[in-house]
């Protein structure tokens, strides 16, 4: 499963300089796209990555420049970067004003993991993040945000081989980025998933799932909270929980299936789970969605004849559009918030 949260991080204090003479930011940049690398060779990393770049400055402290540009090409460190990533660099190096006193570059790395016999790929499975001090040692930070490492998934059920077939690259890609940076790992604190350790992850106890189940008890009521928090004002709509089966249908740009539009005439309830293994683009469409479903119940629809009419709407750019033959029912709205997390 993917979360939109880390579920576990490591921090390695660089004792190299590297490349040294570039400016701060793209120093950061080009660390984190080796680092990357270094994740591609054990077959963790699978795809360009999304940069999202910062830079403090001393007289307020506060950022003076955050930008997401889309990286093109492969993560080796190599003297040619994407034409819109030197771009994004020279408006953000250009807009510092004052004494530098950070710079920041974080990269989220599309990844692949195996369950059994079938292969995975999420959008954001990784992330590395860079922070060039002026005046101290880089920082070099990995996230995850996969739980195919663990002793049990993110419902709380062992999964012993799917550790077996995943941890073992996890870890060589954390002795790889130490021997990089030529310092150990300082594992993040615990989080709401799992424990960080310098190898990988510590053992989760067995335990009854629901006792374990950080989907539902932390994963859900966050990230409901992230998107509800980006969708404007407006007049009141369905309501946001049932008990009852939910009727639902997929929402997809192009290929990629960025969450589920879903509907339970029976309590006068609707409502969209984005699918985290999307990105930030399932967040963004949820935002469209939510907002249409609100003028729906403005305009008097139950929330199953708002759910078949979004059927002929044609595919948007940041909404994508629902996908033909896709309606399905879940016995639950618990099931279809698990079916989000694959």
């Amino acid at each position: 499963m993917i979360t939109s949260v880390p579920v576990g991080s490591w921090t390695w204090e660089s004792g190299p300089r590297f490349f040294e003479g570039r400016p701060p930011l793209e120093r950061g940049v080009r660390v984190a796209m080796a680092v990357g690398s270094l994740l591609a060779d054990q077959g963790l990393v699978d795809g360009p990555s999304t940069a999202r770049l910062e830079i403090r400055v001393e007289d307020d402290g506060g950022p003076a420049f955050l930008r997401e540009v889309t990286v093109d090409g492969v993560f080796a460190e190599k003297p040619e970067l994407a034409p819109e990533l030197v771009q994004a660099l020279h408006e953000a190096e250009s807009a510092v004003r004052g004494g530098l006193r950070v710079a920041v570059a974080l990269l989220a790395f599309p990844g692949r993991w195996t369950e059994g016999e079938a292969e995975h790929r999420a959008e954001r499975v990784f992330s590395v993040d860079v922070s060039v001090w002026e005046r101290a040692s880089d920082l070099v930070t990995v996230h995850t945000y996969a739980d195919a490492w663990l002793t049990h998934d993110l419902l709380g059920h062992p999964q012993p081989d799917v550790r077996a077939a995943n941890a073992p690259g996890l870890r060589a890609a954390l002795r790889a980025v130490s021997e990089f940076t030529q310092c150990e790992p300082d594992p993040g604190n615990p989080t709401w998933y799992a424990t960080p350790t310098p190898t990988g992850f510590e053992d989760m106890p067995d335990e009854e799932p629901e006792l374990l189940d950080s989907w539902h008890m932390f994963e859900i009521p966050y990230r409901s909270k992230k998107l509800r928090s980006r969708v404007p004002p407006g007049p009141e709509g369905y309501q946001e929980l049932t008990e009852s089966p939910v009727r639902y249908v997929a929402v997809a740009s192009g290929e990629i299936v960025l969450g589920y539009l879903w509907a339970a005439d029976a309590a006068v309830a609707a409502g969209y789970e984005p699918r985290n293994a999307s990105g930030e683009k399932a967040f963004a469409a949820g935002v469209v969605w939510l907002t249409r479903l609100r003028e729906a119940k403005r305009r008097g629809l139950s929330p199953e004849q708002a759910l078949r009419g979004f059927s002929s709407l044609a595919e948007d750019s940041v909404s994508g559009r629902v996908v033909a033959g896709s309606e399905a029912v879940a016995p639950s709205l618990e099931d279809l918030q698990a079916l989000s997390g694959r």
